[in-house]
Formats: C-alpha cells, sequence, structure tokens
C-alpha cells in the first residue's frame, strides 16, 4: 500500500492528531466517539475514566468497542477527601493535580471521607490519533508467544483473558483494514 503523501507528511513531521485523521481519510474509515459513562473501565482501574463506545466503519463492516479515555482527560475525576498526604508542604488529595486544586477542594468541601467529584479543566474527547495508536495492529499468535512478548505469565487467567480481548481485536481489525493497513497504521505512534 502506498502511503498518501498527506500522511508521510505527518509521520515525518511527528504531527501525532494529524497522523490520525489522516490515515482514517485514505482508508475511508469514518470514526465516531460516543460518550457512554464515567466509571472504572478495566478489570484493575483504582481510578475513574470517561468510557466512550468507538466505532469505525468502512464501507458496509463496522467494528465497535468500548474505550477508556486517559483519566487525566476525562471530563470529571473523583477524589477522597480522606486520603491525603503532605507534597511539598501542602497537603495533597489523591486525584488532585495541583495546589491550587487541593486548596479549592478544602474551602469547598467540609466533610471528610466523601468522594468529592471535580469537573477536568483538561478535558478531551478520544482522537483517532488516541484510538489507533491503542489497538492492536499485529497478530497476537499463539497464547504462549503473547505471554514471552508482553511478559505476562502463562499460567495467569488475567493474562489469558487479555490474550482473548487482544486476540478478539485483531481479527475484528482485520474486517475493516487489510494487513498493509495495519502496518501503516502501526507507524502512526
Amino acid at each position: 500500500m502506498n502511503i498518501s503523501p498527506e500522511l508521510q507528511k505527518t509521520l515525518d513531521e511527528n504531527d501525532y492528531e494529524a497522523q490520525g485523521r489522516e490515515f482514517l481519510k485514505m482508508t475511508g474509515v469514518t470514526f465516531k466517539a460516543e460518550f457512554l459513562e464515567h466509571g472504572k473501565h478495566f478489570d484493575n482501574d483504582t481510578d475513574t475514566r470517561d468510557i466512550y463506545q468507538i466505532t469505525l466503519t468502512k464501507g458496509g463492516r463496522s467494528y465497535s468497542f468500548k474505550y477508556g479515555q486517559s483519566a487525566n482527560a476525562s471530563g470529571e475525576y473523583k477524589i477522597n477527601l480522606n486520603l491525603k498526604r503532605e507534597v511539598n508542604g501542602y497537603t495533597a488529595y489523591q486525584g488532585l493535580r495541583g495546589q491550587k486544586e487541593c486548596r479549592k477542594a478544602r474551602m469547598a468541601f467540609s466533610s471528610w471521607g466523601k468522594d468529592v467529584v471535580i469537573k477536568n479543566k483538561d478535558f478531551s474527547e478520544p482522537t483517532p490519533y488516541s484510538v489507533l495508536a491503542c489497538i492492536t495492529k499485529h497478530d497476537p499468535e499463539t497464547f504462549e508467544d503473547f505471554c514471552s512478548n508482553f511478559g505476562y505469565d502463562t499460567d495467569s487467567r488475567s493474562a489469558e483473558k487479555t490474550y482473548k480481548a487482544v486476540s478478539d481485536e485483531y481479527k475484528s481489525l482485520q474486517t475493516l483494514f487489510t494487513e498493509e493497513e495495519l502496518e501503516v497504521m502501526s507507524e502512526i505512534q
């Protein structure tokens, strides 16, 4: 597959967001991100995050999956004012990102032990780049190969669950993209 001059230019310039948009344009794929909820996305999540339904469509085929936005870019985040520690001479609360937010939380909420929801000024929805950079682009092959390549224990049920999810994702992506397109997608990072 020939890479379009526009995509090659964005690859050369490390313009990541443009790479994602240009790749979708080059492959004829539409991207849709629909907000579902704010909660825990991964089994071992300690933080909450925005969860979206992502749909990639090409021709009459589509692939939809849940996507957990980074906690830093989610629209809101919870803090527990009971979980505090000293950082650089001021009290920091788990989940807060700076002295100003800690001071605002202390002033706004006087009851300890409650979860408090703060709106995130750095909120952003998932972009084509952020999603494409995270999805599987290569065949994970056998479970043993997968564990060896990614440092998982072959005796782990969690590793087996992850392997199945990665394998299913790769198979679904193969219905939308050719091997050449998946190879080009792997350059978007």
